[in-house]
């Protein structure tokens, strides 16, 4: 069945078309083919790849199909886009440009060498079935930032359905779209239509069939034979292309006549399944076979991944009878369904050795899917024994590969599974046929692999309804946890709001007060007391009068809440409530832990450090035992499984097994959590850096082993900032280490941001960038008398910073904002040295003045960030270190009192940076002349030694911080006393 040579009409949208391929770089670069199944959007689109290639353009034959799962999610994509390109090229004997992409597997990195390419080449892609793509996938394919798949020199036609499940509407107003609604043909384009398919019948009077088959003894034209047709299929190609090709056998005489739009596809279909049940159906001059039948009926319930191992699957397991293999065998089967029932077959990879994939159209198989399946099966039984055997087949799959493709398996499997449920039915559905699709999407969901849990909401989703309440609550709560860890805040509010519904409708308070809690969590970026208001202290309030056993629950997010919000003081006080609650209604350890844990790590906040590592380590010590009991049951049913001997033993054991590993995950990833936050409060406390690189390297560990990106890429930062810091203590003391510690920072950056960028960790984009700019910038001041390679170095941590400052306001993150505000100022001072107080570039002098505007600007935030008054006393510091560049020294004497004096009273974080800075301090005074080197000295003395610190008993700076700055000031008076 040769498609394109059947093409007709549509003249409107290939000329919307042409001139996207005219004006390739411009404002308008996507094409929207919208419109229901059957209408021809797939044969559109490979007609405009044709068109393309014809005028020398860059074009595959194929739009990528998304309905297919290996498509479902970006890297499949890309992978895909990537073999597209480097079949293209090797044509023309260019080299493909992702050779960089291979050792950098990053959207941003793709997006590089895409638009790199672009650049020289116009390509055009088209992508079909967009309704089967999640949120993620959809939103990169329409991006045009540095992450997106949107370049200049690419078009794009992207054909979808327009449903609820679609999600199209959002993408229609994007501004690089042009949407063209496709209905059926005009009359004019299907007598055309009519007349190509008539010229390829070469034995029959395809005209006289028709009218036959109308009713019609008169003689007439074949614009007065297709009308009544057309006016019945609404124009759609390919019902249109159905009864044309079926002419003269598969439909008799007056098979057309009285038919209405409603009941023609059941008249068309139903003169296609009474012979072909009884091996006697013809289409054209060929008689159709009981298997090709049988395979036809397969196919359109099998749509998952139906290739040729597929088929003698089920043809091993009689589902399909091969009555004669020697004559009959599976590829002419395949041809004969690809010559005349809207079957094609194509390879996703060329290289690949598996068979190709063999594809039904998707609307003929939503045809013989309602029309077509054996009525002698009324039961159903014969159903569910064939959707049983592909999971048979599923099984077999899934034992083999042990990567990613392992989880798609899992998911094509639950599909199966969840078909198993007869929805044309509704009203029949037994209870046992949802709890088994039900147990296997709980298991899944249960192992916590972020691979599988992006389908497990949309593989659910039609069938939520049919359950009991208890079972729609779980659901619904599950997934809402699972939109939100993949910041899709929006979709896990809906899911918590049904929860919330069904727990009111049940008077079930504990679930609701589940969604009130999980509500918040995705609302809580807004930050205000309203929000926790309007649903934490309603949750406290339902709690206090029918479930106070959820009390330390509750507390524990309000505490959390006000963490966020940096009111430290009331955070703790919930902390400590949670805590006190937990001990009247204590059922779960591993909330114990996460109570103690956050509240240590919130007494770090205000420098209370031994509160702080003593609730942290508590914590720890709670998820050690937890881990230890996962561990231990998961080798006491491996050993139990290595002994069973039964089939129904073995399978009960490996559902055990799973539920235990998933337990261990679970315990691992909150042992990474502990180790986490004792890094960051080593690292804080500044002088326990090893003890901080120990606890990063356990976290790394566990977050790698559960696949927990984020939390990797964030270990992966601070250890390499623990580095860092490292290395400038060792810094003209010992070059080995420094050099050894500086290397490991960079690796430990640079990976941080890969796997941002791999994974789309866009929360974490400007931690990572700010991280790797204080790397280098550190570099830069290393390199001596080299001031060319210290000013490539410099710019590049401007760029850096920069690029992190970008991404906090994106985020709305103002601590990180202000951060980066911060480094980017801190470059002024070496930017003096470098190039010369006249000769500093723009950039670095307006850095200092956008750190003031940018401090201005949130000074009045409520809340306000906790840290804003240290962020304001390292202005003073790059303000001091500025005036002390250009020589400037009573100047840079004010500001550097006022900068450390203010980083030394504040505690917590403030005495951090009053340590990271504390070198710096020591080594601008060295560099003074005697008599002004003599006047800081005393100065300092002077002021640390009359300032109190708040809370302390009358004590004063001079007593209390470390480290000692009245030490060095004395050491540099009598250096200068020895020399007068």
């Amino acid at each position: 069945m040769a498609e394109l040579d059947n093409f007709v009409g549509r003249e409107n949208e290939r000329e919307e078309f042409q001139k996207l391929l005219k004006n390739p770089k411009g404002n308008s670069r996507i094409l929207l083919l919208l419109g229901p199944g059957g209408i021809g959007k797939t044969l559109l689109e490979k007609k405009m790849l044709e068109e393309a290639a014809k005028e020398k353009v860059l074009a595959p034959k194929e739009p990528i199909d998304l309905f297919y799962t290996d498509y479902q999610y970006i890297d499949g994509i890309q992978v895909k886009i990537k073999e597209i390109i480097e079949r293209l090229v090797d044509r023309t004997g260019e080299q493909g440009p992702f050779a960089e992409f291979v050792k950098r597997s990053t959207s941003k990195q793709f997006h590089i060498c895409l638009q790199k390419f672009c650049k020289e080449h116009t390509l055009v892609l088209a992508f079909d079935s967009f309704e089967y793509l999640d949120k993620v996938a959809s939103d990169w394919l329409f991006e045009d930032d540095d992450e997106g798949l949107q370049v200049p020199g690419l078009i794009c036609i992207i054909a979808s359905r327009i449903n609820e499940k679609s999600g199209i509407e959002k993408y229609r107003a994007n501004s690089l779209a042009k949407e063209k609604v496709i209905s059926g043909l005009e009359l004019d384009d299907a007598v055309a239509f009519y007349q190509k398919i008539e010229n390829e019948f070469k034995e029959v009077d395809l005209l006289k069939e028709l009218l036959i088959e109308e009713g019609i003894q008169d003689d007439l034209s074949p614009r007065e034979a297709v009308e009544p047709i057309w006016q019945i299929t609404s124009g759609r190609p390919l019902l249109l292309e159905m009864v044309f090709r079926w002419s003269g056998s598969l439909l008799g005489k007056n098979s057309l006549v009285g038919l209405t739009a409603d009941d023609f596809e059941k008249r068309l279909m139903g003169y296609i399944r009474e012979p072909g049940e009884m091996g006697l159906l013809n289409v054209g001059s060929h008689q159709v076979s009981q298997p090709e039948f049988d395979t036809l009926v397969c196919m359109a319930y099998a749509t998952r991944r139906f290739d040729e191992k597929l088929l003698q699957f089920l043809i091993d397991n009689k589902h399909i009878k091969l009555a004669d293999q020697t004559t009959l065998g599976i590829g002419w089967i395949v041809k004969q369904l690809e010559n005349y029932f809207f079957v094609k077959k194509h390879k996703s990879d060329p290289n690949d050795d598996n068979p190709p994939i063999i594809q039904l159209h998707d609307e003929m198989a939503r045809l013989v899917q309602k029309y077509l399946w054996f009525p002698s099966d009324r039961s159903g039984d014969r159903k569910r024994e064939f959707y049983n055997t592909v999971i048979n087949y599923y099984d077999q799959l899934i034992s083999q590969p042990s990567n990613d493709l392992a989880d798609t398996l899992r998911i094509e499997k639950l599909y199966y599974t969840f078909q198993l449920v007869d929805l044309a039915t509704p009203d029949n559905i037994l209870s046992s046929q949802l709890e088994a699709p039900m147990q296997v999407w709980r298991e899944l969901a249960e192992l916590n692999n972020e691979n599988i849990n992006k389908f497990l909401p949309g593989e659910i989703e039609s069938y939520i309804k049919y359950y009991p309440a208890a079972t729609q609550f779980e659901i619904n709560s599950t997934v809402a946890g699972m939109e939100r860890n993949a910041q899709h805040f929006n979709q896990a509010i809906k899911y918590w709001e049904n929860a919330r519904k069904l727990g009111e409708e049940e008077k079930n308070d504990k679930w609701v007060v589940d969604a009130l809690i999980g509500i918040f969590n995705c609302k809580s970026q807004e930050g205000t007391e309203k929000t926790i208001k309007d649903y934490l202290f309603l949750a406290e309030e339902i709690c206090e009068s029918s479930v106070p056993e959820m009390l330390p629950r509750v507390y524990y997010e309000i505490g959390l809440a006000y963490r966020g919000m940096y009111n430290i003081k009331k955070s703790l006080d919930f902390y400590e409530k949670a805590k006190a609650h937990y001990q009247k209604y204590a059922h779960d350890e591993l909330r114990r832990a996460s109570i103690l844990n956050d509240m240590g790590y919130a007494y770090s906040f205000l420098g209370e450090w031994d509160k702080c590592t003593k609730n942290v380590k508590a914590a720890l010590t709670i998820r050690q035992t937890e881990f230890q009991d996962s561990q231990e049951r998961c080798h006491e049913v491996e050993k139990m499984l290595d002994k069973a001997t039964s089939e129904t033993e073995q399978a009960s054991l490996r559902k055990e097994l799973d539920r235990a590993q998933a337990r261990l995950i679970t315990a691992k990833l909150y042992l990474g959590f502990s180790h986490n936050t004792l890094g960051e409060v080593c690292r804080h406390q500044g002088d326990s850096s090893r003890d901080a690189l120990s606890n990063y390297d356990e976290s790394y560990n566990y977050f790698k082993e559960v696949k927990n990106y984020a939390w990797q890429a964030r270990a992966l930062n601070a250890r390499g900032e623990t580095h860092r810091r490292l290395a400038q203590d060792f810094k003209g003391v010992n070059q080995q280490n420094y050099q050894h510690h500086m290397e490991k920072a960079k690796v430990d950056t640079d990976e941080s941001l890969l796997l941002c960028e791999k994974y789309q960790l866009k929360d974490d984009y400007d931690t990572a960038y700010r991280r790797l700019g204080r790397v280098v910038h550190d570099l830069a001041l290393d390199q001596g008398d080299d001031k060319n390679t210290a000013a490539i170095l410099l710019e590049q941590a401007h760029d850096y910073f920069q690029q992190g400052l970008e991404h906090a306001r994106n985020t709305k993150d103002v601590l990180e904002e202000l951060e980066n505000l911060v480094e980017l100022a801190f470059l002024l001072d070496d930017a003096i040295v470098i190039f010369g107080s006249e000769n500093v570039p723009t950039m670095y002098r307006e850095a200092l003045k956008n750190l003031e505007d940018g401090i201005k600007k949130h000074r009045k935030d409520k809340p306000r960030i906790y840290h804003f008054p240290v962020l304001e006393n390292l202005l003073k510091l790059e303000q001091g270190a500025t005036y002390h560049a250009e020589r400037k020294y009573a100047e840079a004497l004010v500001e550097y009192l006022d900068g450390y004096k203010g980083l030394a009273l504040q505690p917590g974080y403030g005495h951090a940076r009053y340590k990271q800075h504390f070198a710096h301090l020591i080594q601008d005074i060295k560099l003074l002349d005697d008599q002004i080197k003599e006047q800081w000295c005393n100065t300092f003395i002077q002021v640390w030694e009359n300032t109190i610190i708040p809370k302390t008993q009358g004590k004063t700076l001079a007593q209390e911080m470390s480290p000692d700055l009245i030490v060095e000031c004395t050491k540099q008076l009598n250096i200068i006393a020895r020399r007068k």
